[in-house]
């Protein structure tokens, strides 16, 4: 019987929610990024939503993070933006886990005004940092 390897597990959740919990969304669109600088597009909700899709990523590595997308998210992803719950919380934001899929939350609730929206959606560009995959 082959013992579960703890390395490879991504799927075990964090049990507490704080400022510092890092957070991740997966990008495959690289109008999302450009010069190495995350844009405010990254952020942006679909039109008929209020919430954004995230993965919470505390304690794994980035090796890990990418497993994890791989795994979970749907689409192979070229990048990622990492940031933190303390970013969203600044800016009036929740940060809604529901770990379906596995690690998954919902960020929200964005304004409904599309000036407003983009704003919010700069200032998290602003504060998270872009992880392109390394190809090859």
């Amino acid at each position: 019987m082959k013992l579960h390897d703890r390395s490879t597990d991504t799927s075990r959740t964090p049990t507490r929610l704080d400022d510092s919990s890092e957070l991740t969304r997966y990008l495959r669109q690289e109008s999302h990024w450009r010069g190495g600088r995350l844009r405010s597009q990254a952020f942006m909700p679909p039109k008929d939503s209020v919430v954004i899709s995230v993965f919470l990523v505390d304690g794994l590595t980035s090796m890990q993070r990418w497993h994890h997308g791989d795994a979970y998210v749907g689409f192979v992803a070229s990048a990622r933006a990492d940031f933190h719950v303390g970013t969203c919380r600044a800016y009036d934001l929740d940060v809604m886990f529901d770990d379906k899929p596995p690690r998954h939350a919902n960020v929200g609730f964005f304004p409904t005004d599309k000036a407003a929206r983009n704003n919010v959606a700069q200032r998290l560009a602003s504060h998270a940092t872009l992880v392109e995959r390394e190809t090859g």
